[in-house]
């Protein structure tokens, strides 16, 4: 056996190794002393709109700076949510596969330690304040990612304006038994499969409820209506005819599948002198959607069992606010469910100017108004078109 170049070898190998570590480190020392990007502190003009009189002190700012996505860690375990929520998910599963379930949450539970806090000492204490203070609420901002401290009987003056529109009706009593009766019925007659069906029927279903978004990008803040439909008698079946209308969803030109194709469409046009850009405000969408239009779209798309329970979907538009249950007498249902069925048509707004109004809405708040001023169109013109989008087409 040759020793010599043995020794040799590893030598070699030895500082080949000792290179590569040495350099490693040395980028490893050099990335530590690089100079890192300063992070710009937010501007909690932006992030915290204060719409009170009352003067938020630091600890309080701070706080609601992180945003209402932002979770303060537990002093505790709390064990109860936990076993619950498991107890919740675990109740249609067979005995035995639940049983493991709950024997492995166990062992997870009595190792787990509480987190590491993630809040200051006064920051949790303001978080108390602003708890005790029931003549406030702390809302999402309708856009912008901002916070909005609002007082209580403001929030309820302006939901009660929206709702005096005649497109509300208030209703005598609670018709969610009604409505969740119907449903099954319904499933009951319509060819769905029936292991699809046992997870279309409400399962204590609650009554759809009511709240609005500041949009504080307007003057006055006026308030966005939103309908949560989240456990409601028609929620499961909406999201599964949604997946029924998929597939024939996008098959038209004027079809947006979202801003970036918008911007797509737009990058692709190329304007003459003669040409204006119209911005249109939608003031209420969903409730000035024709239903009969909407149901003889579908007609042609589905058998009479399908249209049916679309029907029954479109037709639910009962909420709850404020202990008090209303009905939506035009239109459709413009809760999370129904939304997502309803097409929304475009118009030749004058003889003269072909424009094309793209109208973006999120989240079902929204007739576009009269009156709105168009650089480069008479008045009347102006009118006419508004009257045309509103109206259903040209008049």
């Amino acid at each position: 056996m040759d020793w010599d170049y043995i020794d040799r070898a590893t030598t070699a190998n030895g500082e080949l190794l000792l290179r590569k570590d040495s350099e490693r480190q040395k980028k490893k020392f050099a990335r530590l002393n690089s100079t890192k990007a300063i992070r710009t502190p937010l501007d909690r003009s932006r992030t915290v709109i204060n719409l009170t009189d009352t003067e938020l002190d630091e600890p309080t700012l701070s706080v609601l700076s992180k945003g209402l996505n932002f979770a303060p860690a537990p002093r505790s375990i709390p064990y109860t949510d936990f076993i619950g929520g498991i107890e919740q998910a675990v109740r249609k599963l067979p005995g035995e596969a639940a049983e493991e379930v709950r024997n492995e949450v166990t062992m997870v539970l009595k190792r787990a330690l509480p987190p590491k806090s993630n809040t200051f000492k006064e920051e949790r204490e303001a978080l108390q304040a602003l708890r005790r203070k029931t003549d406030i609420m702390v809302l999402p901002a309708d856009k912008g990612n901002a916070t909005v401290i609002m007082k209580k009987e403001e929030c309820h003056s302006k939901i009660r304006e929206v709702l005096s529109d005649t497109a509300y009706v208030r209703l005598s009593r609670d018709p969610t038994d009604a409505i969740m009766r119907k449903t099954s019925e319904l499933l009951k007659k319509a060819e769905i499969p029936a292991e699809i069906t046992k997870h279309l029927r409400p399962q204590a279903p609650a009554p759809p409820r009511l709240y609005g978004l500041p949009k504080n990008h307007k003057t006055g803040a006026p308030l966005r209506p939103i309908v949560s439909a989240i456990s409601s008698p028609t929620y499961n079946l909406a999201k599964h005819l949604t997946s029924v209308l998929s597939p024939h969803v996008g098959c038209c030109e004027n079809h947006l599948r979202n801003s970036a194709d918008f911007v797509k469409i737009l990058d692709e046009i190329r304007l003459e002198e003669r040409d204006i850009l119209v911005s249109l405000d939608v003031v209420s969408l969903f409730t000035r959607v024709p239903l009969t239009d909407t149901l003889r779209l579908l007609e042609a798309k589905f058998d009479a069992t399908t249209v049916m329970l679309f029907r029954h979907v479109l037709t639910s538009t009962y909420f709850l606010y404020d202990g008090q249950y209303f009905e939506q007498a035009d239109g459709v249902d413009y809760s999370g469910g129904a939304r997502r069925f309803t097409t929304l048509r475009y118009h030749h707004v004058s003889p003269k100017k072909e424009v094309m109004v793209a109208i973006y809405n999120q989240d079902g708040s929204g007739v576009v108004e009269e009156g709105v001023r168009v650089s480069g169109v008479r008045k009347e013109e102006n009118r006419k078109g508004v009257r045309a989008i509103n109206g259903g087409g040209p008049k």
